[in-house]
């Protein structure tokens, strides 16, 4: 049944809403805290499903469907189905509103910061991974009030990104994501705030190199940008020769092949030769390269937005960009 609603919830989601106060009422809360695990399964990823395409009515029912998930987070489960939980609980909380998520913030934050925080052989990579995703979710749906846990959640991103393997770009890279959201969240209006705590990573990040980066890393780090350049405005184009060409690199990339090297690593320098070439590597676009891009093209609008007066030599050609896109 449950992959049933999955599977129809995008073409038929019209259909489905009005079924709603039912099915969050007596039948998915039975589905995600039932004991058969191919039941719980497909009730998370049928609420992972109602997440995406039965906005925003889905998140009304919070009080039944997140409080039965976090009921659930609290179990010794297996890894597969805490993985499926956190996806689940991720895509919900994204789209929930501040009064919403008020009453479940400190659960959430307390149980996400103690597992990214747990020693590498104590955390599969894939649930780190995804606390750390589902944290984001968190930040951005509750940022009026992440000033109160400012400190553990800091912690936990900047160890996180300092403390693991070069070779894990996606984890660095989502680490950087939700400092960027932290920093819009908690210095807007503490500049101080940032330059204690954010100074420093912005330093690290614009002068040591990355050869393993891959596109989710490049999305993260220029979100951490355009959400620094908000805070710091001309103060941030310090920075601007140091990451100027690569974010243009990006912006301008036409596949995502267009800034790989033979071994796989990122060239932000490459190109791509001619039309036909051009042709058939926009067929090998994924959705990382089009996320990666997009941020790019955003960073540069933010720039714009930000340090104007600094950023008003390269208007000319962030606007090119802009009609070309």
């Amino acid at each position: 049944m449950f992959e049933i609603y999955a599977a129809v919830s995008e073409g038929l989601c019209d259909c489905i809403k009005p079924l709603l106060p039912n099915l969050m009422t007596n039948v998915f809360p039975y589905g995600i805290e039932n004991q058969n695990e191919h039941v719980k399964e497909a009730a998370l990823k049928a609420c992972s499903y109602f997440s995406q395409y039965l906005q925003p009515e889905i998140v009304d029912y919070h009080g039944k469907i997140l409080t039965a998930m976090l009921r659930e987070l609290e179990k010794d489960l297996k890894q597969d189905m805490l993985q499926s939980m956190l996806v689940a609980i991720d895509l919900f909380v994204e789209n929930m509103e501040e009064h919403q998520i008020k009453d479940y913030i400190d659960l959430l934050v307390n149980r996400l910061v103690t597992t990214v925080n747990l020693p590498e052989e104590n955390c599969p990579y894939e649930i780190r991974n995804q606390s750390i995703s589902t944290l984001g979710s968190v930040i951005i749906s509750g940022q009026k009030y992440m000033k109160n846990y400012f400190e553990p959640v800091f912690q936990a991103l900047s160890n996180c990104f300092f403390s693991s393997k070069e070779s894990l770009v996606e984890l660095k890279g989502t680490c950087l994501s939700n400092l960027g959201k932290l920093v819009s969240s908690t210095c807007s209006d503490n500049k101080a705030l940032y330059k204690e705590k954010f100074s420093p990573i912005l330093q690290h990040v614009c002068t040591t190199t990355y050869d393993k980066a891959d596109y989710v890393f490049i999305e993260g780090l220029f979100e951490f940008f355009y959400n620094s350049a908000a805070v710091l405005g001309e103060e941030f184009s310090e920075v601007f020769p140091a990451i100027l060409e690569n974010v243009y690199n990006m912006a301008n990339a036409q596949s995502s092949n267009a800034c790989t090297k033979k071994d796989g690593e990122l060239d932000m320098d490459s190109d791509i030769e001619d039309d036909e070439e051009e042709e058939d590597n926009m067929l090998n676009m994924n959705i990382h390269f089009i996320n990666a891009k997009s941020c790019a093209i955003r960073t540069l609008g933010e720039f714009c937005k930000s340090c104007p007066m600094s950023f008003e030599p390269n208007f000319n050609e962030t606007n090119e960009i802009i009609d070309f896109t």
